[in-house]
């Protein structure tokens, strides 16, 4: 025991989120006051509306699963200065993987852009 490092409690949230691919406690063990829901991280009740994700910027994180979040920064606060009124609730900086794309459908789900293209195909049959 005496050449283990101890795991904060935060982090095991992190990774267990993680494997079990739940979006809302991973967001929730980032930090204190955070949420999420349907594609949006809320700060202090607040839904952020400025999402730059691989470098580009978004109002919603929808079609990011757990699993392609390489590295997440909420900046909890009003960043307005260096970012614009769109930052007034915080900005959440994502780097992700390109694992394969993915979108939402109509009915609101995730699903990869070859399934959606399916869908359409389908539809039109």
């Amino acid at each position: 025991m005496g050449n283990t490092t101890p795991v904060a409690s935060a982090d095991l949230a992190v990774a267990t989120a993680r494997q079990n691919g739940d979006m809302k406690g991973f967001i929730a063990a980032q930090g204190k006051n955070l949420e999420y829901e349907d594609g949006y991280i809320k700060v202090n009740g607040e839904r952020c509306q400025l999402y730059i994700i691989n470098d580009s910027e978004f109002s919603h994180m929808r079609g990011i699963e757990v699993d392609m979040i390489d590295d997440i920064i909420i900046l909890n606060d009003d960043y307005t200065a260096s970012y614009g009124e769109k930052a007034k609730h915080g900005v959440v900086l994502i780097s992700a993987s390109q694992k394969e794309k993915r979108v939402v459908d109509e009915e609101g789900n995730t699903v990869t852009e070859k399934e959606y293209k399916q869908q359409q195909k389908n539809k039109k049959k």
